[in-house]
């Protein structure tokens, strides 16, 4: 097992993949780091959807380059269920996503497996490939709300 410096320091965004098929069981140690990451007062809005299949990392083509994975996790979080800040009323659910994506990130790098924080996608078409609630997408809602 790596320090936490020596782990921190050995994660790269890669984006050229082997294609291999992720084992089950780092595919559950993933999403476990994930699940235990902390959130706002412990709202966990986080929702994970694991693509792993053909089709699916097909669809989500439309979306995003994935680079080749063999395995993407799209990290959601729901606006309704997030603790918002009463001083200003800021949602925290972005700061909540990106510790559940950054826990998950530095598990499956302490596992042997490379990663890439993916932003650069479209969320409209995300949503609709994957049938995602609206709820889930909470900066369309708020962007088609105005």
């Amino acid at each position: 097992m790596n320090t936490f410096i020596g782990l921190a320091k050995s994660r790269h965004s890669v984006r050229n993949y082997e294609g291999k098929t992720v084992e089950k069981e780092k595919v559950d140690a993933i999403l476990e780091s994930g699940r235990i990451a902390p959130t706002a007062a412990n709202q966990q809005p986080c929702k994970f959807l694991v693509l792993e299949t053909q089709d699916s990392l097909k669809k989500l083509e439309r979306a995003c380059n994935p680079h080749g994975a063999s395995l993407v996790i799209v990290v959601c979080a729901d606006k309704e269920i997030s603790w918002v800040r009463p001083f200003d009323g800021h949602n925290m659910l972005d700061i909540d996503a990106s510790i559940a994506t950054d826990h998950m990130m530095l598990c499956a790098q302490d596992l042997g497996l490379s990663s890439c924080w993916i932003t650069y996608f479209n969320p409209e078409e995300l949503r609709k490939q994957f049938n995602i609630p609206i709820d889930l997408f909470y900066f369309l809602k708020e962007k088609n709300a105005g």
